[in-house]
C-alpha cells in the first residue's frame, strides 16, 4: 500500500499522540476544526501526602496523592508543573529532594505546599551522612515555596548543607520557606550557592526564615543573586555573599534582611552580612549592593556588616542599613567594615550604627565616599586605638593604603573617639582624605587623631564638640600635607590640640600649626543635641561660616549652600513647620 509523505507524517503524529494519550490523557487536546490534532502540554499539579499517599497512585489529586519524595525524584515534570507537599506532614527519608526536570522562561516548576496548618517538613534523616541533603544540580527555572527544610541539628554529623545549588543551575527562586537546624559544623548552611552558570544565574532568595543554620545563606561562586526580605535568627553567620573563585562574580544584591543573634557557633566567620571576593580577576565585583538591612542583638563578638575584597572591585554600595546593639556588653565587634585590600571604590551612606564595641564604620584600603551616616555610642570597649565612631586605615601587615576618600555630612555622637586616621606603616598609609561638614559630638576621649603615616588630610566645616574636659579636639601626630580650617571647636583647654609632639590650646594651635585661621572657638548652638537634633539655631555662629566643598546636599538632602556661604556642620537652620 502506497502512502504519501504527507500521509506518513500524519500517521507519525497520530501514533505519537496515541502514546502520549495512553500515558496521560490530559496532555492531549483535540482540535476538530483542523486537519491535524494540536498538541498542547497542559501544566499539571502533583500532590504528595506522607500519611495517606501511595506511590502507585497517579498523584494528580489530594485523594490520589503520592507518598514519598523518592517518587518525586524519579518522576519527570513539564514546565509550569507544581509539586505540592501536604501541610502538617513530615518526610524524614531518602536522599532529600532532588529535582529531575527543568522549567522554562515564564513557566517555573514549583515545589510548594497545599492544605492548611504548619508547613510541610522535609527533614534530614537521622544516622545518615550527606554533603548536600536537598540538591538542585544542573537544573533551571525552578521555584521552592512554603516548605520547611530541617537539617536535623543534633541528630547526626555531616557537612550540613540543607539545600545546595550546584554546577550549571540558574533561574531559581526560594521564597516563603523555612530553613532550620543545620548540623553544628563549620561548613553547615541553609542555602548554599555554587552555580557555575556563565553569566548571571538569576537566583532570588526572598521572604524566607532561617534559624540555627550556622551560615544561613552562603554564596560560593554565583553571579546574579538577589537576597532580600529574609529573617535570620540564631545563626553563627547570617549571609555570606561573594566568591572564593577565579571567575568574576557580579550583580549581588543583599537588601531588606533582618539578622539577629549571630556570632556564636563554629562557622569560620561570624557576621550578620559578609560580602567578599577572593582570587577573582582584577575588576571583578561589579554592582554589589548591601542596602536597607537590619543587623541587631548579636550573641558573639564579630562584625555586623563587612565587605572584604582581595581584588579591585567596582560599584560597591552600602546604604541605609541599621546596626544596633552590635556587641553590647561584649569586647569585640565592628559595625560596618569596608575592607578594600587591593583598592577600589565604595559608596557608604545613610547607615545608622549604634552600640558597637570597636568601630562604627571602618574603612581598610581603597577609596570610599562615607556620608550621611549616623554613628552613636561606638568604641565603648576602649581597649585599642581602633575604638571610635569612624576609623580609616589598617595595620602595616595588611598592606592596604587608603587613598582618596571623602568623609562628609556624618553625625558621630558620643563615641569613645570620633574619628581615627590610622596609617600604621609605610605599606599602610592614609592619604588624600577629605573630612568635611561632619559633627563630632561629645567623645569620651578625643575627636580626631592622625597617626604617623597619614598624608594630605583635610578637615573643613566640621563641628568638634566636647561637653567636658579634658578631651582632645585634634591630635595631628602626622603633619605632612595636613590642612584644617573653617571648623568650629567647642570646649577649649590647655592640651586640646597636638601638633606633632606639641600640646596646646586653640590659640597656640593656630600659631604653632598655622591651621584653623578662619575657624571658630564657640558654642555652635545646636537645636537639641542631646536628643539628636544637630540643626543650627538662628543665632548660631556656624551659619554661613564655612567654605565651599564638593558635596551639593547636606545631611538631610537639602541643597547647599542654603545662604550666601555654606554652613559649618551637617545642617543649617531647620525650617519651621
Amino acid at each position: 500500500m502506497y502512502m504519501s509523505k504527507e500521509g506518513l507524517f500524519k500517521f507519525a503524529i497520530i501514533f505519537i499522540l496515541v502514546i502520549i494519550y495512553w500515558k496521560d490523557p490530559l496532555l492531549v487536546q483535540g482540535d476538530t476544526s483542523s486537519d491535524f490534532l494540536t498538541v498542547k502540554l497542559v501544566t499539571a499539579t502533583y500532590y504528595i501526602d506522607a500519611t495517606s499517599g501511595n506511590d502507585n497512585n497517579d498523584g494528580r489529586s489530594p485523594g490520589t496523592a503520592w507518598k514519598s519524595i523518592a517518587r518525586v525524584n524519579r518522576s519527570g515534570f513539564n514546565p509550569g508543573d507544581s509539586i505540592l507537599f501536604k501541610r502538617g506532614e513530615i518526610w524524614p527519608e531518602g536522599s532529600g529532594l532532588i529535582p529531575s526536570s527543568s522549567g522554562s522562561a515564564g513557566k517555573l516548576i514549583t515545589f510548594g505546599s497545599y492544605g492548611s496548618g504548619d508547613l510541610p517538613i522535609i527533614k534530614a534523616p537521622s544516622g545518615t551522612i550527606y554533603y548536600v541533603y536537598n540538591t538542585v544540580n544542573q537544573k533551571h527555572h525552578l521555584k521552592f515555596s512554603q516548605i520547611r527544610f530541617d537539617g536535623g541539628r543534633g541528630q547526626f554529623s555531616h557537612s550540613g548543607i540543607i539545600l545546595g545549588v550546584m554546577n550549571d543551575s540558574y533561574e531559581l527562586e526560594f521564597s516563603d520557606c523555612e530553613f532550620v537546624n543545620s548540623p553544628v559544623v563549620a561548613t553547615a548552611s541553609g542555602i548554599y550557592l555554587d552555580s557555575t552558570h556563565n553569566g548571571d544565574a538569576n537566583i532570588l532568595i526572598t521572604r524566607n526564615s532561617f534559624d540555627h543554620t550556622e551560615t544561613a545563606i552562603y554564596n560560593q561562586s554565583t553571579s546574579g543573586v538577589t537576597i532580600t526580605h529574609n529573617t535570620i535568627t540564631n545563626s553563627t553567620s547570617g549571609i555570606c555573599a561573594g566568591a572564593y573563585t577565579s571567575r568574576p562574580v557580579n550583580n549581588i544584591t543583599v537588601s531588606h534582611n533582618d539578622v539577629s543573634g549571630w556570632g556564636s557557633g563554629v562557622a569560620g566567620t561570624k557576621h550578620a552580612i559578609w560580602v567578599y571576593l577572593y582570587s577573582a580577576p582584577i575588576g571583578a565585583g561589579d554592582n554589589y549592593i548591601i542596602a536597607d538591612n537590619y543587623a541587631h542583638n548579636p550573641t558573639g563578638e564579630w562584625d555586623a556588616i563587612e565587605l572584604t575584597w582581595n581584588t579591585k572591585p567596582a560599584h560597591i554600595t552600602i546604604a541605609r542599613n541599621r546596626v544596633t546593639h552590635n556587641g553590647q556588653a561584649l569586647t569585640d565587634g565592628f559595625g560596618i567594615v569596608v575592607n578594600l585590600l587591593r583598592g577600589g571604590q565604595a559608596e557608604v551612606y545613610s547607615n545608622s550604627v549604634y552600640d558597637t564595641p570597636f568601630v562604627g564604620i571602618f574603612q581598610v584600603g581603597g577609596s570610599a565616599n562615607i556620608y550621611r551616616n549616623r554613628i552613636k555610642n561606638c568604641g565603648y570597649s576602649a581597649n585599642t586605638y581602633w575604638s571610635s565612631g569612624i576609623g580609616v586605615g589598617s595595620s602595616n601587615s595588611e598592606a592596604a593604603d587608603v587613598n582618596g576618600s571623602n568623609i562628609y555630612y556624618n553625625i558621630v555622637d558620643s563615641c569613645h573617639r570620633s574619628i581615627s586616621m590610622l596609617g600604621e606603616g609605610p605599606f599602610s598609609k592614609v592619604r588624600n582624605v577629605h573630612v568635611y561638614n561632619n559633627v563630632f559630638y561629645n567623645p569620651a576621649e578625643y575627636n580626631a587623631r592622625l597617626t604617623k603615616y597619614c598624608e594630605n588630610i583635610l578637615f573643613k566645616n566640621n563641628i568638634f564638640y566636647s561637653n567636658s574636659k579634658p578631651h582632645e579636639q585634634i591630635d595631628a601626630r602626622s603633619r605632612k600635607g595636613f590642612v584644617s580650617d573653617h571648623n568650629c571647636f567647642f570646649n577649649d583647654y590647655a592640651a586640646a590640640f597636638t601638633w606633632g609632639e606639641v600640646k596646646c590650646d586653640f590659640s597656640d594651635w593656630k600659631k604653632v600649626s598655622g591651621q584653623d585661621l578662619h575657624s571658630l572657638g564657640a558654642d555652635p548652638r545646636f537645636v537639641n543635641a542631646p536628643q539628636g537634633n544637630f540643626h543650627l539655631r538662628k543665632d548660631s555662629p556656624c551659619r554661613e561660616a564655612g567654605t565651599s566643598m564638593e558635596a551639593k546636599e547636606d545631611y538631610y538632602g537639602k541643597p547647599v549652600p542654603a545662604g550666601q556661604a555654606p554652613d559649618i556642620g551637617v545642617a543649617g537652620v531647620k525650617a519651621p513647620k
